[in-house]
């Protein structure tokens, strides 16, 4: 195992469950303890470069919430390290965001409402609604009637969903 070096000052520091840690006093690197996971089940990693995109080297995969750096979209009980690329692990969806969005609550307790600040063409749009559908992230039927009509729609914060009666 090849330790890599803390980026405070160049030094090395392994454990074998970590082949790449900070040193244990690295101001500059450990964040304070007691983090909460924001996609528990999804893979934690810590990463030997943050400041730009690399593949999957320099990443080795953590359940150390304090130690990592990073969360993935990979579904940890679905995920073989081993296997790298060939792997056919699912995902839930963390995506980087370059611009202004906003997730805010539907009136129907657990359901959600996304607003992208990022204009699309119209074609480009339609096909982004097919890949939703077909990744199972939007119900078929909001995609169909959002495409007869040429638009998506979504209730405003404060209109509420109407009643339906209760099925025999």
């Amino acid at each position: 195992m090849t330790a890599a070096p803390c980026r405070c000052d160049g030094g090395s520091y392994e454990t074998k469950e970590h082949p790449f840690l900070v040193h244990p006093d690295c101001q500059v690197h450990q964040p304070p303890a007691g983090h909460e996971h924001p996609m528990p089940g999804n893979v934690l990693q810590t990463v030997v470069e943050l400041d730009h995109y690399q593949g999957p080297s320099g990443r080795y995969d953590t359940e150390d919430i304090d130690a990592a750096q990073v969360v993935t979209s990979m579904v940890a009980a679905t995920w073989d390290p081993t296997e790298g690329n060939s792997a056919q692990p699912m995902h839930r969806p963390v995506l980087d965001i370059d611009f202004p969005a906003q997730l805010i609550p539907s009136s129907t307790p657990g359901h959600f409402h996304l607003y992208l600040d990022r204009e699309i063409e119209h074609k480009k749009y339609l096909r982004l609604l097919d890949a939703l559908v077909e990744c199972g992230l939007i119900e078929e039927g909001y995609c169909n009637a959002s495409q007869d009509r040429g638009y998506t729609a979504v209730r405003l914060p404060w209109v509420k969903k109407p009643e339906t009666a209760e099925a025999p």
